[in-house]
Parts: C-alpha cells; structure tokens; sequence
C-alpha cells in the first residue's frame, strides 16, 4: 500500500474548467507581529517550569537542546555545530494547551534532523525536525524515552507503553501496552544492537520484563522477582549480554536471551548507569563518590575510580568522561585509568552559576559541554564550552548566537493608537514590554522595555496571567502579577504597578508590593481617574497558622510619585471586577465575608458611600457592566438589575431565565446608540445574545443564535459596533472530540435577533503543522474592515501574537457544507478505516483558498489519499501530521471529495473522525452549523483477546 504520509499531494483531476474569475481570498490590509531576537532558550538545570532537558549529539559534533519560551510557551529547540554557529532553531507551539513546559528526549541525527518528545500525558507530541529546520511531521504520541532503530525506525515508551514509529513519516507501526493494572514504576527503555526493545513494569509486588522485536512481536516477558513493596527503579543499561534493571537496592542483570536473571547485586548508592563502547561492552555505574565497571557474567568490579560529587558520566569512542564536582574526567573505559582531569567553569560572564548538562560531540579532536544556569531568575543564555579531547584543556568560548523569539501580550485600543504589552523572560531577567501601534497603518509608535522591578530577587511574571492594564487621557497603567519558587524568601508572590506616558511610552514610577507570608496573588485592574491617580485591587493568601486566609487590598497610588494614598483591607471573599465613576469606586461582592453585593467606595479616603445586599441569596458570584456615568448593569447568576450608581437604587430587576447567568459566561458587552445593553455569552453549547432594554421597562430580550447540536460546543463572543451602527459578533463552533474549532464573524440584526452573514476570521490550528493567525476583533475602524488582536503560529517560527487590519469585504455569498462516511464503524488495531470527506458549495461567485479539515483519532499514518474535485481545481492534500490539510478552489455547485484510509494502531475505545470546512473571509455564509461532520468508530483494544 503506497503511503504519503511525508508529501503534499497536489491534485487536479478531470475538470473540464476551474478558470476563477476573481479572487475571493481576503488578506490584512496589514499584520504587525510583535518580536524580537535573543539567545536560544536552554531548560534550566533547577527548573520552573519542568525537569532538565536533555541534551543530544551528532557524530559530527552538533549538539542539541531543547529550552522553554514561556510567553507565549513555545518549546524551543536549537542545533548548533561543532564551531557553535547556529544551524537552526526550531519552535514547537502546542496547538491544544500551551503548555510545552516539559522535554523528554532528543535525538541528533546525522543529516543534519533531529526528533523531540514534548509534553506531559495529556498534551503529548513528537516530532521531527528536517535538517533546514523545518517541521517534517508531529504526532499526538507521548515518549518519556526514545531511540533510534535499525531500518528507519523509532522506538518509544511512556508509563505503559512501548511503541515503533517510522522514522521519516511518523506515523505509529505498533505499540504494545504493559499488562492491564500494571504499575508505572520503572524508568527508561533499553535496545540492544539488533533493535530489539526492552522495558520492565510491576503488578502486585513482582517485577516483569519483557522483550519485543521490531516488529513488535513479543520474544518474552518474564518475571524478575520482587519489587520489596514497590521500590522499583529503572532500566539501568544494556550490554552485549544482558540488559540491567534497579529495583529497590539490587542491580538485578537478566540475559537478553530468554529474559532469565543472570545475577543480583546490592551495589549500594548511584546515580546512573551507561554500558561503554568497547567490545564487548560492559555496565558503569556512576556514583556520588564511586565509578565502577561490572563483569557482564558475574556483576563482579572489573575497575573502580574514586569520585568527588559524581554527577553523570558519558561514552565517547572507547573512553568515558565523568562530571564530578567541578571537574570533567576523562578515563580509559577498558581499565578506568585517568586520562587527564580539568576543572569546569561554576559560573558564566555574568557570575551566574552553571548547572552542567552534558558532555560529547568528539568530532575534530573537541567536545562540547553544555551547561545552563540554575538558581538564577532569567533566560541565561546557553554555556557552550569547547575542550580539547586529548588533553581536556578548555578552548576559547564560542558566540552565542540570536534567534527570533515572540511574545504573548495583550492588547486594547483607543482612537487610533492601539497599546500592547508582554512579559518575557530575557537573559537580562524577566521584562515587561510595552509598545504603541498607530491603528490606522499598523506602524510601531515606540516599544518601551523595562526591566521588572525584583527580577534579581528571583520574582517572575505569572506567564499564564499576562499583564493587564488601562488606557486614559495621556496615561497607560500597567499591572502584573509575579511570582517566585516557594522556598525563596521573602514571599511566594507579589504585583507590580507601573505607570508610562501613552505619548512616549516613558516610566513614570512603578512599584512592587508584597508581605512576608504572602502565598497567593489575585489582581484585578487597574483603573485611572480623572487626577491620573491609579487604583488596584489585590486577592491575597496569607499564611494563618497552619492554613490560609484571604484578604481583598485595595490601593490608590499617586499619580506623581507612585505612593500609596491609601488603602483598604477587607477580610473574606475575593473581589472580581472594579470600576471608577468620577472618581469614586464601584465594588461587585461578596464583600467583607458579608451578604453585600454592590458597593460605592470614596475615591478621597476608601470609605463606603453605599451598599446593596440585592441578589444576597442568589449564590456568589456577581458582575456588572457600565451603561453610562450613571448606571450599570448589575447581575447575579439568577437575576438582573439596572443600578443607580449615584444611589444604589435599582430601576429594574429581570430573571435571566430561561438562560442562566449573565456574567458566568459573558464573553463581551456594548452599549447602543439609545441606551441599551447587548452582551454576546455561550450557554449550554450555544451562541446567545442577551439585550438589556434602557426605557425602565425591566425587559431582557434573548435569543439562541443557533440551536444545539450533538457534535459541537457552539458560543458567541466579542461584540462590536461598526461606523454605521451595525453589531458584529464572532460565533465559534469547535466540534466535540476533535481538533476542529473556527470562529466566524457575524453580523447581527437586534430586530430579527438573527445573524445575516458569517465569516470565517479565525481557524484554529488543526495540529503541529497548521500555519495558524487568530484573531479577537478590537474594533471595527470602518465597514468591512476590522482591526484585531492576533495570534500567528507557524512552526518552525515562534508563535508571538501582533495586530492586524482584516478586511471583511463580502466578495462572494454561498454556502459550504460538509459531509463524512466511513466504512466501517467497528475496527481493531493493525486494520486500515476508509473515509470519505465532501465539501459541496452553492454560491454566487467562485471561491479560492477553501479548506478541508479531516481530523482523524489514530497516529499510524494515511494512506491511498484520492482528491477528486467536481468544479473545482488545485486540490492540494498534507497529511504530514496526521490530519487531512487540504486547500482548493471551487466554482458555484462544485464538489470535492477526499478519500482515503487511516491505519489503527493507537486510540481509545471510541473514536471519532471529523470534518470541517471554511472558505475565504470574503465568503458569507447564512449559517455555518452545517460546515462539520463526524462519525464514530467503536475500537477493540487489542488484536485479538489475549494480545
């Protein structure tokens, strides 16, 4: 069965005429992605955001790391060549979580590729990257371990399972899970010089170890004794002869043969274990004050070496090099003689101390030692050290060279000047950015980097809570949360206020604020008033004898200096949203551990003009939204009220029947020409829009813009006017169980409570490979443009966010829908499922640069891929990463079909394959709930009912 797996097919069949009269693709009038360059990032060897990272070598002497961006998360990996110049760097953007804090493995090839394992065991992927650097596939596979094969082949293991790849397409050949309530005990995964795989788990106190061909047949599995309550280990190493596991305090040593124990030992303390490169090769046990080689057949100490602070050895040709305290030796594997010892650099250029990783590269007569920081609260730049292998002298230091890096901010505007800003992590320490944006052409104004106030105090930006802040008059107030290792003192967390001239992007003051005890950190804001004095409100853990207790800080900071005027401290429950009217303060309760709901503070001293208990038995959560200078909308999770903010007085109170709470799930508010207020929220799995009436009449008109549906999670969000007082809103539509989700603008008529067009604005990112920009409207400058916060993702770049100019011009009106079948709706590891994608479109104009998204549950690859376009052309198909990416163009009453076949090897017990389809932004659609489809197939585990 011919395979495609690693090209993109272009097809084009049988079409008496594709000829599009125009285009219909819409692009950015203009895109502004917000970058910069920097060193590689490298895992800390005392990491915050995951264990050490590994370290890899080609025989040519390239080494390659793997670092962690964490704004916006992106996993960074990074080859450089024996000389230290940058072959490439390589940014892996986790599509389903952002959260890439975690490398497993790495393997250096020798042309030049390399693959990486990522993630945890819910957002797991692989992938290879090609020698140019480019993304050559990824797929949805965990690998704590990995290695290489004979014929092409790739050998992984997580907890519980074993599983073969093809190397250069990715897809999954086999896996073979450990028996069924097995224990996830035992560390690594060993391959003899043959390829065949071994791994060991334990059931019920008793150790097992099995063995597996490469072809996934299983040569044994054995028991290998007790594990003394659990106290298992790790594969140790493997040998000519035997592969070697730890469990508890034995070295146990079971012959690769038939998986039988050769011999036990208690070796007593040690750290790790490598088998050398000399023939016949043999285990050495590195510990903290003893190196040691074992006789295969008996485990007896063919030579040992006495060591200070052993850390973690390496095989390099028929020598070993050890790390030990602070130096680097380099011994004869076959006798453990010294061949010269040197001491390593403990600190960098900048006094930073280094945590040393690894050691290897020969090529030239040099190796490379690579060393990160620790202890240190920036992206310190990598430690290459080159040293020369016949002597151990250092050699001088190679550049380090810069990489383009992106980061994950925030944005809001404000007549024509946008304000964006980010946390990133610099070899300099932690940094907040700033940057202005004329919204009219997309150009930067000015770009402001401050370094954070306690970055040397090891004080970071919580990266997964980006900074907020606020825009008023000439003024911009930054707040940002940070926070710190938890047994650093002086305090587990802190925030940061700071204010920058919105002309010039110039600091102002800014200041930091933290207690002694401080565990937990909530913010909220900030806010401006009309004296250019700034306004915080803090949630706040403190330490309270053994427990916690809450406390809610609200501080007013003086415009001039920075110094706190005042504040105020309320025990109990946390405050979510605050706003200033004038110059006074409106609070949404709970508030002070009490029933009060609502509450006006004095902008002069903090003390309580008035109070509400309305809505006091309605649960605990409260929200409101500014109508005008005098009223807001005031909810609970049951009701609704318009509230006098002058008095606290209610001039109406409605349910939110028959839908729920308004800002439960409120995704964004306006207010209309004559008063009223429009939210857009999701509630149960649909888009709603919600219109609170301004003539006093307590009416709270609701519709459900589209009705459920079984196969997708449906909402709308982000309202906005255009010039001429239309409501645009965006409808999203993810369909359940898969990896398909886009967003749609659309217009809303508030007469009819019905959209009267879509437009697709934003597709997520159907896997690794898919080149993604998505985007949140900010505003509507004009009809049929919108200005919009972004997202670009694009591996092998790193993902940053910017804005954007989209133009939203209708060029065509029609309306694509999906279609799926499968064959079966049954299947069992190792059968191929055949599908069958439709897309058909009515329409009044041709479309150019449609899309296809197949999502497909199983990672053994697709194969005997057939576009077949009824008026249409330039079907081009990607399966690279295991999904179906097809692009194409498509005349009115056209069709095209994509027929092909997904191999099960992996997958869950039901399984689902999908189908959604999007054209151009400059195509309107009357609805778009019709542009999915899914199918289910139900999978037996296992090959048959034993294996």
């Amino acid at each position: 069965m011919d395979r495609l797996n690693p090209f993109i097919c272009s097809i084009a069949i049988g079409i008496a005429s594709c000829a599009l009269a125009h285009s219909t693709m819409a692009s950015p009038v203009w895109q502004n992605d917000w970058n910069f360059t920097s060193t590689p990032f490298v895992s800390s060897g005392i990491s915050f955001y995951g264990p050490t990272a590994p370290v890899a070598y080609s025989s040519d002497g390239d080494v390659l790391f793997v670092g962690v961006n964490p704004s916006p998360f992106n996993a960074q990996v990074t080859r450089l060549d024996s000389a230290g110049n940058l072959r490439w760097a390589a940014n892996l953007d986790n599509y389903s979580s952002q959260d890439y804090y975690q490398a497993n493995a790495l393997i250096a090839n020798d042309d030049g590729s390399a693959i990486v394992a990522l993630g945890d065991g819910l957002f797991p992927s692989i992938a290879r990257i090609a020698p140019n650097g480019e993304l050559a596939w990824a797929r949805k596979v965990q690998a704590l371990w990995m290695a290489k094969l004979p014929g092409g082949r790739l050998a992984t293991r997580n907890c519980n399972k074993t599983r073969v790849l093809d190397a250069n397409t990715g897809d999954l050949l086999w896996e073979r899970r450990s028996a069924p309530n097995s224990n996830c005990g035992l560390d690594g995964l060993l391959v003899d010089g043959l390829g065949n795989l071994y791994s060991a788990y334990y059931q019920a106190d008793v150790l097992h170890v099995e063995k597996f061909a490469v072809d996934g047949s299983l040569s044994f599995q054995t028991t290998g004794g007790s594990t003394f309550g659990g106290q298992v280990g790790a594969l140790v190493g493997i040998d000519d002869t035997n592969f070697y596991v730890r469990v508890g305090p034995d070295l146990r040593a079971f012959r690769q043969t038939d998986g039988s124990m050769a011999w036990t030992i208690q070796p007593g303390d040690y750290v790790a274990g490598i088998t050398t490169k000399d023939s016949p090769s043999e285990l050495v046990l590195v510990g903290d004050d003893l190196i040691r080689r074992l006789a295969a057949d008996t485990g007896a100490e063919r030579w040992s070496q006495p060591l200070t602070s052993g850390h973690f050895a390496r095989s390099v040709d028929t020598s070993i090099l050890v790390n030990a305290g602070n130096s680097l030796i380099r011994l004869n594997a076959t006798t453990g003689a010294t061949v010269w010892s040197t001491s390593l650099p403990v600190v960098n250029g900048d006094g930073d101390p280094l945590y040393w990783q690894q050691f290897g590269g020969l090529a030239n007569n040099r190796i490379l030692g690579l060393a990160s920081t620790y202890n240190v609260n920036k992206a310190a730049p990598p430690f290459v050290q080159p040293i020369d292998f016949s002597s151990g002298s250092l050699l001088a230091l190679d550049p380090i060279p810069l990489v383009d890096q992106g980061v994950q901010g925030n944005s809001k505007v404000d007549g024509t000047q946008v304000i964006s800003v980010a946390h990133d992590l610099s070899p300099t320490g932690p940094q907040l950015r700033i940057r202005s944006v004329d919204a009219g052409t997309g150009g930067t104004q000015w770009e402001t980097i401050d370094d954070m106030a306690l970055g040397d105090q090891f004080f970071t930006p919580q990266f997964w809570q980006p900074a907020d802040f606020t825009i008023k008059n000439d003024l911009v107030a930054v707040l940002s949360t940070l926070t710190r290792p938890g047994n650093l003192a002086p305090a587990d967390s802190a925030f940061q206020i700071g204010l920058y001239d919105r002309t010039t992007g110039s600091k102002q003051w800014s200041a930091v604020l933290y207690e002694p005890t401080q565990t937990g950190t909530y913010t909220v804001g900030p806010d401006i008033d009309a004296d250019g004095n700034v306004y915080v409100v803090v949630n706040i853990d403190l330490a309270c004898g053994s427990s916690t207790c809450s406390h809610t800080r609200m501080y007013k900071f003086s415009r001039q200096s920075g110094a706190i005027l005042w504040n105020t401290d309320r025990a109990g429950n946390w405050l979510r949203t605050f706003e200033l009217f004038g110059n006074d303060i409106l609070l949404s309760g709970p508030l002070d551990g009490s029933n009060k709901t609502l509450a006006r503070l004095s902008g002069v001293d903090g003390s309580e003009l008035w109070s509400t208990t309305l809505f006091s038995g309605d649960g605990s959560y409260f929200g409101f939204y500014r109508v005008d200078a005098q009223h807001v909308i005031f909810s609970s999770a049951q009701n609704n009220a318009k509230i006098d903010v002058t008095t606290g007085a209610a001039a109406w109170i409605a349910a939110s029947a028959p839908y729920g709470c308004t800002f439960c799930s409120e995704k964004g508010f306006i207010t209309l020409p004559n008063g009223d207020a429009l939210t857009a929220l999701g509630v149960n799995s649909t888009p709603v829009v919600r219109r609170f009436h301004n003539d006093g009449s307590a009416i709270v008109e609701q519709w459900v813009l589209s009705p459920a549906s079984p196969i997708l999670s449906q909402s709308a969000h982000s309202p906005l006017l255009t010039p001429s007082g239309n409501i645009e809103l965006m409808v999203r539509r993810s369909l359940l169980s898969t990896s398909i989700s886009f967003h749609f603008i659309a217009r809303f008529d508030p007469t009819t409570g019905t959209m009267l067009g879509q437009q697709l604005v934003t597709p997520m990112p159907l896997d690794a490979g898919s080149p993604s920009r998505y985007g949140y409207p900010l505003s509507w400058p004009m009809d049929g443009s919108v200005l919009a916060t972004s997202t670009s993702i694009e591996a092998p770049s790193p993902a940053t966010t910017g804005l954007a100019l989209i133009d939203t011009s209708v060029l065509a009106s029609g309306d694509l829908s999906a279609g799926l079948t499968v064959d079966t709706s049954a299947a069992s590891p190792g059968q191929d499922v055949g599908f069958h994608m439709t897309v058909n479109y009515t329409g009044d104009q041709p479309i150019t640069a449609a899309h296809l998204f197949g999502y497909l549950p199983w990672q053994g690859g697709i194969s005997s891929v057939v576009c077949t376009p009824v008026s249409a052309c330039n079907c081009s198909v990607d399966t690279r990463f295991g999904s179906i990416n097809a692009t194409f163009d498509i005349l009115p009453g056209g069709t095209l079909t994509i027929d092909g076949q997904a191999r099960v090897v992996d997958g869950s017990e039901t399984n689902y394959i999908g189908v959604g389809t999007y054209g151009p932004t400059s195509l309107s659609e009357p609805d778009t709930i019709n542009n999915f489809a899914r199918s289910k197939v139900i999978q037996s585990l296992f090959n048959n009912g034993f294996d």
